[in-house]
């Protein structure tokens, strides 16, 4: 029997979930508001949350993120009566959001999607956690995305991370996009960017065994901490900066830099860059992606990519990292209003909003990299990451 833990607010909410889901043999779980639901969660460690946005002590946004902490695998399912919520990038950025129902739900819709999530679920956590994979022994879901999960396990001695895609979501493209993550992994070795061990497929699923990294995402840290410090913010960007160095040193474009792809161990101030899987070789005319197709995070786009220009270069990354100090500076992105074509546009189009009390903890040669890390133009941006880089060790030394 699945245990569905709902955690909303309002009473008449949680008698028609037990209306609509306890007649399928669900177990339903109360809680009213977030503190009472993360606490329920330990104690009673459910299949399946259905989580309010607005509550009283802890709203559902900040529920998110401790999840997130603390049961990474768990799926979600949002439902909420607050308009534009779903757009909000803590829920269509998160893996384990898997729906979003506006309050009052559909029954029908609501008992198909909670099957649903639940059957995949199920079926994602009992196929891999214990097996062998190539020599490594799968422990824990560390995460689950849109194409497939990483998965702590060990090799020997030592930890390792082994990302599975289920061969069904592996047609030609996906399949060389799997292969060039793999190749662009291998050609990259610097301590700031995940090293790749192994690859291969095995039982229909196609795998990649990568360094295990003590750290969370970048995100959960910037969401917790509101914003981070300027000093904080100078050693993650310069890293990172160090790091896509190296990347573009062998021809790549990540084309994907966010928050969530950066690994970050506060303890020992280290970052890690992860996720190539939508990465392009700028020396091969071959693309995998048709002119005019969008790939990457709304959010971080820059705007030539927000085109659909598929001959992407090293600025279109720095443009990307400039969105990302921004944020770990302000606490939010600069477009997150409106539909992903809108924060496209606003990309294209829109000069980067700076809020009017920024300068009184934002210091002024930050904000004039972060401008210029985003311009519009390519000729205005930095010419590559190191010149950012160089731009921060100035900075540092006379930060005061």
């Amino acid at each position: 029997m699945s245990k569905i833990l709902i955690i909303d607010d309002d009473i008449s909410m949680h008698e028609l979930y037990h209306e609509t889901l306890s007649p399928s043999g669900y177990q339903l779980l109360d809680a009213y508001n977030g503190k009472e639901g993360l606490a329920m969660i330990e104690e009673e460690e459910p299949d399946l949350i259905i989580l309010d946005m607005t509550m009283p002590e802890m709203n559902g946004r900040s529920a998110l993120i401790e999840i997130k902490k603390r049961k990474k695998s768990l799926p979600i399912l949002v439902i909420s009566g607050k308009s534009g919520m779903q757009q909000d990038p803590e829920i269509e950025m998160n893996a384990q959001v898997h729906r979003f129902l506006v309050k009052p739900p559909d029954v029908l819709e609501l008992l198909m999607a909670v099957e649903k999530i639940l059957s995949q679920s199920q079926k994602l956590s009992f196929s891999w956690i214990g097996q062998n994979i190539f020599g490594c022994q799968i422990t824990r879901m560390l995460g689950q995305g849109a194409s497939g999960s990483v998965y702590e396990a060990t090799l020997g001695k030592k930890s390792v991370a082994v990302k599975m895609i289920p061969g069904q979501k592996m047609d030609q493209e996906n399949l060389e996009r799997f292969r060039k993550e793999a190749k662009s992994l291998a050609q990259i070795k610097h301590h700031n960017v995940i090293g790749l061990v192994d690859v291969g497929n095995q039982e229909d699923h196609y795998f990649i065994i990568m360094e295990f990294f003590e750290g969370g995402p970048l995100e959960e840290h910037i969401y917790a901490k509101r914003h981070l410090t300027v000093p904080e913010t100078i050693s993650v960007t310069k890293q990172i900066a160090q790091g896509m160095q190296v990347v573009h040193n062998e021809g790549i474009v990540h084309r994907d830099i966010k928050a969530s792809n950066i690994l970050y161990n506060k303890e020992h101030d280290w970052v890690k860059i992860i996720d190539f899987g939508i990465v392009r070789d700028i020396h091969s005319e071959a693309s995998l992606t048709p002119q005019g197709c969008v790939l990457g995070t709304p959010y971080y786009m820059s705007p030539e990519q927000c085109w659909g220009d598929q001959n992407l270069t090293p600025q279109s990354d720095i443009y990307s990292l400039g969105i990302l100090v921004y944020q770990m500076l302000i606490g939010d992105l600069p477009f997150v209003q409106g539909s992903p074509v809108e924060i496209l546009r606003s990309h294209i189009y829109d000069e980067i909003p700076w809020p009017a009390y920024v300068s009184r903890y934002v210091p002024h040669f930050m904000k004039t990299m972060i401008d210029k890390m985003t311009q519009k133009d390519i000729e205005k941006r930095y010419i590559s990451m190191q010149e950012v880089v160089d731009d921060l060790d100035y900075a540092s030394q006379h930060l005061s």
